[in-house]
C-alpha cells in the first residue's frame, strides 16, 4: 500500500510540475510571439486566433474531443492521466493569462526558451512513463487502424501538419521557422532528460503472457522484438522474456502497453547509447 502512495505522489508532482513549465512556456514565450511547439498546445494557439476564447478553453476543447477518441478505442485508463494533465495545463492558462509577463524581445530567444521548457516538461513526465496524450493519442489511434503506418513518421507528420495549418493561419512564415526551433530544441532536452547522451532504451519484460505482449508490440505498434527464454531462479518456472529497443517517442507508450497487458510483468530498462540496424542506425552509417 505504500508503494501505492508513493507512486501516486510521484506521478503527482510530475504532472503538477509538468503542467506549470508547459503553461508557463506558452504564456511568456510561444503564445505571445504565435510559435506553435507541434500537438494540441501548437494548435490551440492558433485555432485560438481564429475563435473568441482564450488558449486555455481550445487547449480543454481539443484535448477532450482527442482522448475521447482514445477512450472509445483503448478504454478509459488509458486516456486518464492525460485528460488530467490537459485539464490542468487549461485551467493554469486560463486563470493566469494576462497575469504573467509576455516576452517579446526576441521570437528566437521565445522559441528557444520555450522549446526547452516544452522538453524538460515532457521529460519529466516521459521519465515516469506518463504520455501528456494529444499528438501521442492522435499516433496511436491511426496505428490502430492502419498497422503498417510507422509510428515515428506519423508523430513527425502530424506535428508538420500542427505547424503548417498555424502558419496559413497567421500568414507568417516566420511561424514556421521558429516553431521548427522550438520543436528540434525541446525534443533534444527530453532526450538528455529521458535517454541522457543516448539514442535509445534497451527494454527486457519477463512475463508469464510473452506471446500476448509480443503480438501487441508488433501488430499494434510495429516493434521489433526479440523471443528469449528464462527460468526464474527463485520459482524455477518457465518464464518468457522479450528484448526490444525504442526510440525515445515510443518509451512511455511501451511501458505503459506491457503494464496493461501483464500488470505483473518484470521490466528493467537500461540505456543504449548505440543501436544498428532496421529503424535505428543502417550498417553502412559512419563507415
Amino acid at each position: 500500500m505504500k508503494m501505492d502512495v508513493r507512486k501516486v505522489m510521484d506521478e503527482g508532482w510530475r504532472m503538477l510540475a509538468s503542467v506549470i513549465l508547459m503553461g508557463v512556456a506558452m504564456l511568456v514565450f510561444t503564445v505571445p510571439n504565435h510559435i506553435v511547439p507541434g500537438g494540441v498546445s501548437g494548435l490551440s494557439t492558433a485555432v485560438a486566433e481564429l475563435v473568441p476564447l482564450k488558449v486555455g478553453t481550445v487547449n480543454f476543447i481539443l484535448s477532450v474531443i482527442i482522448e475521447g477518441m482514445g477512450c472509445l478505442n483503448f478504454g478509459v485508463k488509458f486516456v486518464m492521466r492525460s485528460l488530467i494533465i490537459s485539464t490542468g495545463l487549461s485551467i493554469f492558462l486560463n486563470i493566469f493569462e494576462g497575469m504573467i509577463p509576455a516576452y517579446t524581445s526576441d521570437p528566437l530567444v521565445a522559441a528557444i526558451a520555450g522549446g526547452a521548457m516544452f522538453g524538460v516538461s515532457c521529460g519529466i513526465l516521459l521519465g515516469r512513463g506518463i504520455s501528456s496524450g494529444g499528438t501521442d493519442t492522435i499516433t496511436l489511434i491511426i496505428k490502430k487502424y492502419f498497422p503498417h503506418v510507422s509510428v515515428g513518421k506519423t508523430l513527425m507528420l502530424t506535428d508538420a501538419l500542427v505547424v503548417l495549418v498555424s502558419t496559413i493561419i497567421f500568414k507568417n512564415i516566420d511561424v514556421a521557422i521558429y516553431s521548427a526551433f522550438t520543436i528540434f530544441c525541446s525534443g533534444q532536452v527530453v532526450d538528455k532528460i529521458v535517454v541522457g547522451m543516448d539514442v535509445a532504451k534497451l527494454i527486457y519484460v519477463i512475463t508469464d503472457s510473452p506471446e500476448k505482449i509480443q503480438n501487441h508490440l508488433v501488430e499494434k505498434m510495429d516493434l521489433g522484438v526479440t523471443v528469449l527464454t528464462g527460468k526464474g531462479g527463485f520459482s524455477q518456472t518457465e518464464k518468457g522474456v522479450l528484448m526490444l529497443a525504442v526510440r525515445r517517442p515510443m518509451f512511455s507508450a511501451v511501458l505503459r502497453a506491457v503494464k496493461q497487458l501483464d500488470v505483473n510483468s518484470f521490466v528493467i530498462v537500461q540505456d543504449a547509447s548505440e543501436v544498428w540496424g532496421e529503424g535505428f542506425k543502417e550498417h553502412n552509417q559512419g563507415q
